[in-house]
């Protein structure tokens, strides 16, 4: 959407948001680069995964769980 100038009907509610995005990827500011579906880290947030992929995911944000932190604190 950022790249596409198009206007569409059904996202006619969140274009404002794209706004300051498609004119960063247009001054070239940001460069928009496509993600590969396994590797999408936002799907922490929204999905439930097998304990692997969360476990990745989770170290590629710097998270932690707060038993881990307590036994790390001195």
């Amino acid at each position: 959407m950022a790249e596409n100038l198009v206007f569409h009907v059904r996202t006619k509610h969140i274009e404002v948001h794209y706004n300051y995005i498609r004119q960063k990827v247009f001054k070239r500011d940001i460069k928009m680069v496509p993600t590969k579906i396994d590797e999408q880290i936002v799907d922490i947030l929204n999905k439930g995964l097998h304990k692997a992929k969360f476990e990745n995911f989770r170290k590629a944000l710097v998270m932690f769980c707060k038993t881990s932190l307590k036994r790390r604190l001195p």
